[in-house]
């Protein structure tokens, strides 16, 4: 792709449910700006897209054109560099990585995406790799799969001559789960054309204020914890407001004016979580007396003596799924030791979560804990509490991290070692 390219793809996507479906368009380009010594291209992406829904009785609202921007470099092999502009305006699932080599191309070669901790699987399907396109089949696996049963997987027409796909062809199943249905989706490469660079250049300037605004803004926001909540919430606003004085271009200005406004709801919803997070370390856990998925009663009192961590999760939490095998492979850590890791479950369906339990083929107990998470002060799912040998509260996690299994081990070190 040399600098000056711009190329055009419309992609449609929609999902179904019953009679209910739920869908988007959209327009997306990408301004090839500069090349890379690399040989990689410097892309600016711009999105127009317009989403709709159905409900089951038939009606149908759609959304007004949506604009985004975002920026990527893409590498001759179809490496894409993730950064934190990218979120909803992704070219991964497009330009697929190439095979290493013709042995790869033969034998097929895969992709871990370990933002999204995903796998990717690719196997070319041409007899002879002169073939002026190819076509690259992709299956993927997600953390997800087992707990709803989901499936997807894609083809993609890969133009050799110019280095670009064409075509992409994607379907998914969800079997079960609050979200079960059919995935459907198309990208389509329509035109390639030749722009401006010299006459873009005050917008791509204002693109670059915006973008460093972006990524400084969304790092202030992820390290905002309690101790320093108000102090790195205000300095996230001030980039943004800083950013909308510094750029000339109004759909930008609209743009960081939006989210200013996310800005707003963001921070009372991070003051929120402040002040209804369990209060409850340093405090004895409440007690419980509970029946296991194996029929058996369980009491807390009944773990005296081990550390114990509690998980409080419900089936149609993608995120609770999504921690649970950490919590099979923190159970097999500490396998022999006075750890007991216990599931609480407080789902209405004792059906459903069993199906999961077994899919996911979890090793620990899970206890049949409707009403519990009042009692802990829960407001978010999955919530972790890691209580000591004495029944006392040390700890509480709550959501998602990739980095869970270690944080919380090393909790469970310190606890075990007495400290």
């Amino acid at each position: 792709m040399p600098a000056g390219s711009k190329l055009f793809y419309t992609t449609a996507s929609k999902q179904t449910a019953g009679k209910a479906e739920r869908g988007r368009a959209r327009l997306l380009e990408f301004w090839v700006t500069r090349q890379g010594a690399d040989s990689s291209a410097h892309v600016i992406l711009r999105s127009s897209t317009t989403e709709y829904r159905v409900t089951e009785d038939g009606k149908r609202t759609e959304s007004k054109p949506g604009i985004g921007w975002a920026y990527c470099d893409i590498y001759p092999d179809g490496r894409v560099a993730d950064n934190s502009s990218l979120g909803d305006i992704d070219p991964k699932p497009l330009f697929v990585p190439l095979p290493a080599d013709t042995v790869a191309a033969k034998q097929g070669w895969d992709r871990l995406d370990t933002a999204r901790e995903e796998s990717y699987h690719h196997r070319l399907d041409n007899k002879t790799l002169t073939d002026s396109i190819w076509l690259i089949r992709e299956g993927v696996e997600t953390p997800l799969d087992a707990a709803y049963q989901l499936s997807r997987s894609a083809l993609v027409y890969l133009d050799t001559r110019r280095g670009l796909p064409v075509l992409r062809e994607s379907k998914g199943t969800q079997a079960a789960g609050a979200g079960a249905g059919e995935a459907t989706g198309t990208s389509k490469l329509d035109s390639v054309v030749r722009f401006d660079t010299v006459k873009a250049r005050p917008l791509l300037t204002d693109l670059e204020t915006y973008f460093r605004a972006d990524s400084a803004y969304t790092a202030l926001v992820d390290r905002a914890d309690a101790d320093s909540l108000d102090r790195l919430l205000a300095q996230a606003e001030t980039v943004l407001m800083d950013a909308r004085l510094r750029v000339a271009d109004t759909s930008l200005q609209g743009l960081i004016e939006d989210a200013l406004v996310r800005h707003g709801r963001i921070a009372e919803y991070y003051r929120h979580e402040a002040e209804s997070k369990p209060a409850l370390e340093g405090k004895p856990a409440p007690d419980w007396q509970l029946e296991d998925f194996a029929g058996k009663r369980q009491t807390l009192k009944g773990f005296c003596g081990k550390v114990v961590l509690l998980d409080f999760w419900y089936v149609d939490c993608p995120w609770c799924m999504r921690a649970m095998p950490k919590l099979n492979a923190l159970a097999e850590r500490f396998r022999g030791k006075p750890v007991a890791v216990l599931g609480m479950n407080t789902d209405d369906s004792i059906a459903a979560a069993r199906e999961v339990l077994e899919r996911m083929k979890i090793t620990y107990p899970s206890l049949k804990a409707k009403d519990v998470y009042k009692q802990y002060g829960v407001t978010g799912f999955p919530t972790l509490f890691v209580i000591d040998k004495k029944g006392v509260v040390r700890r509480v996690h709550v959501g998602y991290s990739k980095d869970m299994e270690e944080t919380l081990a090393a909790t469970v070190e310190q606890l075990l070692s007495g400290k």
